[in-house]
């Protein structure tokens, strides 16, 4: 087996050093080795970037140009006919900027997929919110939610209430509570992550381009440490 991987290093090594001078990964190279996802997976390692998130780069490959993948110090950034590669500003999961949409961000506890639709039905769903496009200010801020933070839950007519006392009526348990993040837009709450869209982020009838974004609890930075 070690002779295997000193063999897989020696032929990878070319491409992993080219990667490392241009910052960027051509598709058509990749999809030129006979074990494609394997090659980005051991090409992307070295940035953070775990199996999982290999497995969905690679099969979105053909995604809309802009989409972007998040390890824990780098952004991956698709587009036409390449990846590109760029040290992230910040290297704190718990405190994430996200530049526009589409995009796939990764904290300890959850993934955070964002799309923008121009035609959308949605049905009631804890882990999918759907927001005006128009109302958010991108870049947007994804962060652990603090005390004295508030919001205007949907459904309470734009009244405002605070976090904490909406996870003490939601029975949120302490643990959990530790782990709520909120999404932010120019310093203002659209959604509690995986709970309850803020009102004057909703969805109306005015409204003509979605932002859709899904929490995956199963998909994590954590698993960077045990992949």
């Amino acid at each position: 087996m070690e002779a295997a991987e000193r063999f897989i290093a020696q032929q990878l090594q070319s491409w992993q050093q080219q990667v490392a001078q241009t910052h960027e990964i051509s598709l058509s190279s990749l999809d030129a080795f006979p074990e494609p996802l394997f090659v980005l997976t051991e090409t992307l390692k070295a940035y953070d970037f775990f199996y999982q998130q290999c497995q969905a780069i690679y099969q979105n490959r053909w995604a809309q140009p802009g989409t972007r993948y998040f390890s824990a110090r780098y952004e991956l950034v698709l587009d036409r006919q390449r990846w590109l590669l760029e040290l992230r500003q910040t290297s704190s999961p718990s405190v994430q900027t996200i530049p526009d949409a589409p995009a796939v961000i990764y904290t300890p506890f959850f993934s955070l997929t964002l799309q923008r639709l121009e035609n959308f039905s949605w049905k009631a769903n804890s882990r999918v919110a759907y927001l005006d496009a128009a109302a958010l200010i991108f870049p947007l801020t994804l962060r652990i939610w603090q005390p004295g933070d508030w919001f205007c839950p949907l459904g309470l007519a734009g009244k405002r209430q605070k976090v904490s006392d909406f996870l003490v009526n939601q029975k949120i348990p302490r643990m959990e509570k530790d782990r709520v993040y909120v999404l932010e837009s120019q310093g203002q709450i659209a959604w509690i992550v995986g709970y309850r869209v803020d009102e004057r982020f909703k969805i109306t009838e005015k409204t003509q381009t979605a932002v859709r974004v899904e929490i995956n609890r199963e998909q994590s930075l954590a698993e960077t440490t045990f992949s």
